[in-house]
């Protein structure tokens, strides 16, 4: 991909985004949106807008972990590696961390 087509999807997704925003701001109380618009403390945008990129670095780094984790089990297990082998030491990581997130929510 070259930067010319990334632009110009970015674009189109800013684009996309404010006529969805312009849609259910019409849809609802525009009043109130723009209330909550004119009480918002702007200091903390820059911070909203770094953490937002960096929730999904450490993501990034979560899923090579855990891919990781598994091709090096795999590899101790079986002595050689393929795709089906990944995937049957993946899924019960994979399920393991799903019920361990929800049972912290509740």
């Amino acid at each position: 991909m070259d930067f010319k087509s990334i632009k110009k999807k970015i674009f189109i997704s800013i684009i996309i985004g404010i006529a969805i925003f312009a849609t259910l701001s019409i849809y609802s109380d525009f009043t109130k949106i723009t209330k909550i618009f004119l009480i918002f403390d702007y200091k903390y945008l820059p911070l909203i807008l770094i953490l937002a990129p960096l929730n999904y670095f450490f993501r990034y780094i979560k899923w090579e972990q855990y891919i990781f984790v598994c091709i090096l089990c795999s590899i101790l297990a079986f002595g050689n590696i393929n795709e089906a082998r990944v995937y049957v030491i993946l899924i019960p990581f994979l399920i393991f961390f799903h019920l361990d997130f929800y049972e912290k929510r509740i």
